[in-house]
């Protein structure tokens, strides 16, 4: 990883660390080789891709996702974030909570949704139209008991930076009107 990390591009060398953390690399121990390569060629790019490595990026896409956004400028998301609804329930965990901006983005890879998987015993353990029924339901629950607005994004979003940060932002802009009305709604 920090060979890699040292002779790819930011991108690709904060995906190689965000797995590798991911995988249970030490961070301490992998920064203590850095630094001893840190005159090599290449050190400096990797150490800051080290230093924004984050295990909870469970993805590839999650990882260019993350890139994206810090190099669009868009505020820092809090990952796997845990999402409750009304009375406390437990709506599940979204890959992307931009708190402030009541906002939820969710990179999604349509293998997700392409085939059912095989448990151990290679049986399959969900049919795929149940499994995107249950998604559009999650993501209604999330909008309305969780007050936030849904951005999904996908593999050819990440072709264009600044048009998905645009969407991300027009989330946060809908987030923003929608505010009022629920303080309108509950005063009432």
């Amino acid at each position: 990883m920090v060979d890699f990390a040292r002779m790819t591009g930011y991108e690709s060398a904060v995906v190689s660390c965000d797995a590798a953390l991911r995988s249970g690399a030490n961070p301490q121990v992998v920064r203590q080789i850095f630094d001893r390569q840190a005159q090599w060629p290449g050190a400096r790019g990797a150490i800051r891709a080290l230093a924004f490595a984050d295990a909870r990026a469970e993805s590839v896409g999650e990882s260019r996702t993350r890139v994206l956004c810090y190099q669009e400028g868009l505020p820092t998301p809090r990952l796997q974030a845990d999402l409750l609804g009304k009375g406390n329930r437990y709506l599940g965990r979204g890959d992307f909570l931009f708190e402030k901006e009541q906002t939820l983005v969710e990179f999604d890879g349509k293998m997700k949704y392409a085939a059912a998987t095989l448990d151990s015993s290679g049986v399959a353990d969900e049919d795929p139209a149940e499994l995107l029924f249950k998604e559009k339901r999650r993501e209604d629950a999330i909008r309305e008991e969780a007050g936030l607005e849904v951005v999904r994004l996908v593999w050819s979003d990440l072709a264009t930076p600044a048009r998905t940060a645009a969407r991300i932002r027009a989330g946060f802009a809908r987030a923003a009107l929608r505010r009022p009305a629920e303080k309108d709604a509950k005063a009432s």
